[in-house]
C-alpha cells in the first residue's frame, strides 16, 4: 500500500489511521489489543502501537524500508492530526527519518519536500 503522507519534523513518531491499515492487512487488531489515550493539539485521541514496514520514496524512485512502530490512531477522521489538514492519511515523524537518514529538501515556496539518498 502507498499513501502520501504529512512530514512533521516537530512530531518524534508516525501516526497512521488503525483502520485504514488494517483494512489493508498491514496490522492486526483484536478485542484485546491495547489502546492507550495521549493528546495533540490540545486534543485527545486513542492509538495503538503496531510494528510494520514503512518506507520512503527518493525522487529518482529509489525506496528504503524500516520496520518501524506505528502509532495506529483510532478514529482517525476525528482526530487532532486531520483539524489542519482533512486530507492527511498519515503524518510522518522524525523516528522514521533518524531511522533511515535521508537527505530531506523543504520548499516552503511551493509547499513540497523531496527526498535524497
Amino acid at each position: 500500500m502507498e499513501i502520501i503522507a504529512d512530514f512533521d519534523t516537530g512530531a518524534a513518531d508516525t501516526y497512521a489511521d488503525a483502520a485504514m491499515l488494517q483494512n489493508q492487512g498491514i496490522i492486526r487488531i483484536t478485542p484485546t489489543t491495547p489502546w492507550r489515550r495521549e493528546s495533540h493539539l490540545g486534543q485527545d485521541f486513542w492509538f495503538t502501537i503496531k510494528r510494520a514496514e514503512v518506507a520512503l520514496t527518493g525522487v529518482d524512485g529509489s525506496r528504503h524500508s524500516t520496520i518501524l512502530n506505528i502509532l495506529c490512531v483510532r478514529d482517525w477522521a476525528q482526530s487532532p492530526f486531520v483539524s489542519i489538514n482533512p486530507n492527511r492519511k498519515a503524518l510522518v515523524g522524525r523516528d522514521l527519518c533518524l531511522s533511515l537518514q535521508p537527505k530531506i529538501t523543504l520548499d516552503f515556496s511551493r509547499h513540497k519536500t523531496t527526498i535524497h539518498w
